[in-house]
């Protein structure tokens, strides 16, 4: 293996590890861990955050799909 290639393929690895690692979420753990919340609280809100993500991407999702990414976007700033 070239070691252009062996260095490439070790950058792409790690810009895929930091690119998908979230940094927030520790910090806002113990947020919420001081501000008296336990872990099985804290895996609520967590689950509760990532439904309503979900619900509300695909209404947003089929406006893009059906007016266009640049409308989408402006509604979006607009609101």
């Amino acid at each position: 293996m070239s070691s252009l290639l062996k260095r490439n393929l070790t950058l792409l690895f790690w810009v895929h590890f930091f690119g998908t690692v979230s940094f927030l979420q520790p910090v806002l753990t113990l947020f919420y861990m001081e501000k008296g919340l336990n872990e099985a609280n804290i895996l609520v809100i967590l689950m509760c955050w990532s439904g309503a993500v979900l619900v509300g991407e695909i209404p947003t999702g089929v406006f893009a799909d059906r007016f266009g990414a640049r409308v989408s976007f402006l509604t979006g700033i607009c609101y």
